[in-house]
C-alpha cells in the first residue's frame, strides 16, 4: 500500500491544501475550540519559558518541534487512509463504472 501512497501523495496534498476554494470543507467545532485553548495557553507557555534556563528551553523547543512533526505526519497518514478507505468502499459498493482511459492509466502505473 505504500506504493499507492507514494503515487497519490502529491494529488492528495493538493486537494488537502485547497481548502479556501472548496465547496465542501469540513471544519470541526472541537478543532476550533482546541485552537482557541492553544492560543490562550501560548501566552502562559511563553511567560514560563522566559523563566527557565536556556538549555531547558532548547530541550523543550526541540521536543515540541519533534511532536509537531510527528503529529503532522500522523495526520497526513490518517487523511490518506481515509481517502483510500472511502475509495475502496465506493468501489466495493459498485459505484464506479469501468472507464477505458482510467484502465490505461492504471496499466501505465502498474508497469
Amino acid at each position: 500500500m505504500n506504493e499507492v501512497y507514494e503515487t497519490l501523495a502529491g494529488a492528495f496534498e493538493s486537494l488537502r491544501n485547497d481548502t479556501g476554494s472548496r465547496e465542501h470543507y469540513i471544519r470541526l467545532e472541537e478543532c476550533d475550540a482546541a485552537e482557541k485553548e492553544m492560543h490562550k495557553s501560548e501566552i502562559l507557555y511563553e511567560q514560563s519559558m522566559e523563566k527557565i534556563p536556556e538549555d531547558c528551553r532548547k530541550n523543550i523547543s526541540e521536543y515540541l518541534d519533534a511532536a509537531a512533526s510527528y503529529h503532522f505526519y500522523e495526520e497526513q497518514r490518517a487523511y490518506y487512509q481515509g481517502l483510500i478507505d472511502g475509495i475502496l468502499l465506493m468501489n466495493g459498493l459498485g459505484m464506479f463504472r469501468q472507464n477505458v482511459e482510467i484502465e490505461e492509466i492504471l496499466a501505465k502505473i502498474k508497469k
